[in-house]
This record gives C-alpha cells, structure tokens and sequence, in this order.
C-alpha cells in the first residue's frame, strides 16, 4: 500500500497548491462576480487572464477530488468494487464524506464545460465562470473533508499531516 500512500499525498499537496492558486484569482475576480454576458463581452485582457486561471485551477482540483477519492477506496481495499466516479462519491457519501453527490457530479460536468468557457458566446462564458466561481468553496469544503478523514483514518502516517491540515485551512478561508 505504500505507493498508494505516496498517490494520496501527492493528491493532497495538489489539492492544497490548487487550493491556494484557487483562492488568488478568485479574490481578485470578487468585485466583478456575477458576470453578465455583456461584462464578459468588456473584459481587459488583466481580468481574462485572472479567469483563465480560475477555470484551469478549478479544472485541476476537481480532477485532484477524483483521484483522492479513488485513492481513498483503494487505501481501504475496495477498488474492485467502486469503478465508476459515480460509484467513488457514492461510497465516499456512505462514509458522511459527501453530502449531495449529484451536486459532485454537476460539479464534475461543470468541470468538463469548462474547457469551452471562451467560445464566442459570452452567455455561455458568464454561466460557466459564474458557476465555477461560486462551486470554489464547496470544492474547498470537500477537499478538507477528504484531508480530514484520510488524517482521522490514518491513511497517511502522521509525519504527513501538515498538507492535510492546510486543506483544511484553506476551506476555512475560503
């Protein structure tokens, strides 16, 4: 188990870096939020970058939340039996970990939308980044409910703590 060990670290410190690069842009971009699709339409090329980073991060922390929770479930020796990310948050649900999985799966196929936030119609662009930016602290949420369990189960030795316990200080920030 000790290679997935090492995964689920390595997650966790994804989870904590996307987190804090998460927060960033988002901070920056609160004045802004709710976009319209005509504010999308005037946006300068500053505030576009800052939400090009808000979608790329939000699109590696959602990955991040679905490795850790496979990685989870395989800690715990029933990767044979949970195949399907829908079957991951499911089990991750009957372990009080999640409490809306339909809610994750949107938040999974808001992620999948993501990639065309900048196709030229600015309705679609400020429905996505509107969503992305308001789903950042359930994200956040989750990520540090995940942390919490991996470090109450002892699925990571205790030297390895600190990434747990930063997720969820970030969730607390955000």
């Amino acid at each position: 188990m000790r290679e997935a060990e090492d995964l689920l670290f390595e997650i966790s410190r994804t989870l904590a870096r996307t987190g804090r690069t998460l927060a960033k842009p988002r901070g920056m971009l609160a004045p802004r939020f709710p976009l319209s699709p005509e504010t999308v339409q005037a946006l300068e090329d500053t505030t576009v970058i800052a939400t090009d980073a808000l979608l790329k991060r939000f699109e590696q922390h959602v990955d991040a939340i679905r490795a850790m929770a496979r990685t989870i479930i395989r800690l715990q020796g029933e990767q044979d039996r949970y195949r399907t990310v829908r079957q991951a948050f499911d089990r991750l649900a009957s372990l009080g970990l999640v409490d809306d999985v339909g809610r994750l799966m949107e938040l999974v196929d808001l992620r999948d939308r993501t990639a065309h936030a900048y196709a030229l119609q600015s309705e679609r662009q400020a429905r996505i980044l509107n969503a992305v930016f308001d789903a950042v602290p359930e994200l956040m949420t989750l990520a540090a409910r995940l942390g919490r369990f991996a470090r109450e189960t002892r699925l990571l030795p205790e030297e390895r703590d600190a990434v747990l316990e930063e997720l969820e200080a970030l969730a607390r920030s955000a």
